[in-house]
């Protein structure tokens, strides 16, 4: 049961609701014998955020910076910016700029969407960045 509503039978000792809205829920469960409904279980509360997909259209902002922009993901409360596979930081838009100056070469960079739970989604496509001084 969700929010005191019958979800799915099944005779699995787990579950995966992948209909659920996002927001807080309560879940339950009873076990049937011989089509006997018995009692409910204790009730379990999830605050439920859906996992973002990954930001899309990664531009550089001008040749030869670390700056750069993304399309937006819709229910995004920030976004986590990773340069060679190291989190760099949290930013509150879809924008980045890097606050150091690099050393010449080449870096990778890609981003997460993160949820109001903050938990993050998946990377983006590798955005690739060469620096020459």
């Amino acid at each position: 049961y969700r929010d005191g509503r019958p979800v799915c039978t099944t005779a699995a000792t787990s579950f995966t609701d992948a209909k659920a809205t996002a927001g807080p829920h309560d879940y339950l469960v009873t076990v049937i014998v011989h089509g006997t409904e018995g009692k409910p279980s204790n009730s379990v509360s999830v605050d439920y955020e859906p996992v973002l997909p990954a930001p899309a259209g990664l531009t550089p902002a001008a040749t030869n910076t670390a700056a750069f922009t993304w399309t937006p993901v819709v229910g995004a409360v920030a976004y986590n910016v990773y340069r060679d596979h190291e989190l760099v930081e949290q930013v509150p838009d879809a924008k980045f700029e890097e606050a150091e100056r690099l050393s010449d070469g080449t870096y990778d960079y890609t981003v997460a969407a993160v949820n109001g739970l903050g938990a993050p989604g998946s990377e983006s496509a590798v955005l690739q960045i060469r620096l020459i001084s």
